[in-house]
């Protein structure tokens, strides 16, 4: 009986997994692998077609694991999956393309609150905010993030690379918070 991580995984996914792990451990030489290593390969392969899309619980479910373990899986193989700058600001930019349907606008102090649980694009948006001058709030928990609305239009649309102006240089965000960019 298949272990239930391996369920999502056709049985042809399930071969070409078990190669290419053989592949990796062979190279350079069996046995020149650390543990660590070997263990991010293995949730690699198993985990590589949901990485964006499952969620820190799930994988402490599947693979009986504290949250905290998997939140360090998660971060590490998603790390090195997404090597490329362009692949990294793509994961950000479909977060904060979305923002507006995942997020709560708190209507008394006009901040917006966003739930980014996948620990990467957490860390993807703190970098980037970072970067930009803007302040997060995460001292309620680090997966709640609170940006300040007008802090956050501009970002959103420089990371769609299509940011319109006004005549007047007011960006579209301020006219129409509903536009997608």
């Amino acid at each position: 009986m298949a272990h239930r991580v391996l369920e999502p995984l056709s049985q042809t996914a399930r071969r070409e997994a078990f190669e290419a792990f053989i592949d990796f451990l062979m190279t350079p030489a069996f046995g020149s692998w650390s543990k660590r290593e070997i263990e991010l390969k293995i949730f690699e392969l198993l985990y590589r077609d949901r990485l964006g899309s499952i969620s820190v619980a799930d994988v402490a479910a599947e693979l009986s694991i504290t949250r905290s373990r998997a939140r360090s899986l998660l971060l590490e193989t998603r790390t090195r999956v997404l090597a490329k700058p362009e692949q990294r600001e793509q994961a950000l930019r479909e977060l904060l393309v979305k923002w507006p349907s995942d997020a709560e606008i708190e209507p008394t102090s006009r901040r917006l609150r966003l739930v980014v649980d996948d620990p990467f694009v957490r860390d993807l948006l703190k970098n980037h905010a970072y970067k930009e001058g803007l302040l997060l709030d995460t001292s309620f928990a680090s997966e709640i993030h609170f940006a300040s609305l007008v802090g956050l239009r501009q970002p959103t649309c420089n990371s769609c690379q299509r940011g319109r102006r006004s005549r007047a240089g007011e960006h579209h965000w301020r006219r129409n918070p509903g536009e997608a960019c």
